[in-house]
């Protein structure tokens, strides 16, 4: 819901922002992994970890499985106007925590390349440091590569 609102908000005012994704084809579905992380001075649970400096050991489930391919596609589409795409690597396969490190190395790519470039992604409404990963989505596409597509909130 605050995703959608923030599309509104964000279309209202900044016309060019979109956060819809193209034509990407991701393939299809073959999981869905939510983000939940606990502090120990604090007895709530979070379901999101921030993008800007993830503690990766607050993290539960942080080595759960999400693929055992050794190279897959990362999709980045929030806050962007224009995608993000990356192929990443990994000897074992892909934990849970493996790429939420690696998701927030790419936004730091994207956010300094955004300086250099302006306009390269389209940065819409956001600092880095808005972002949370509340969810990864797992696709398989028809030519066997697999895809990570995340859930971004702020």
């Amino acid at each position: 819901m605050k995703r959608l609102l923030l599309l509104i908000a964000c279309a209202l005012t900044l016309p060019a922002c979109s956060f819809l994704s193209n034509n990407f084809d991701s393939g299809q579905k073959i999981g869905e992994y939510g983000v939940t992380c606990e502090y120990p001075d604090d007895s709530v649970m979070y379901h999101s970890i921030p993008v800007d400096s993830p503690q990766l050991s607050q993290l539960l489930d942080g080595d759960e499985i999400l693929s055992n391919s050794d190279t897959a596609i990362l999709y980045l589409d929030y806050p962007l106007d224009k995608p993000a795409i990356f192929t990443i690597t990994s000897g074992d396969g892909f934990t849970k925590g493996e790429v939420i490190s690696i998701i927030s190395e790419k936004y730091h790519a994207v956010y300094a390349s955004e300086l250099k470039t302006p306009g390269k992604y389209g940065i819409c409404c956001r600092t880095i440091g808005d972002l949370v990963v509340s969810l990864i989505e797992v696709s398989r596409r028809k030519d066997g590569r697999i895809v990570f597509t995340t859930m971004i909130d702020s």
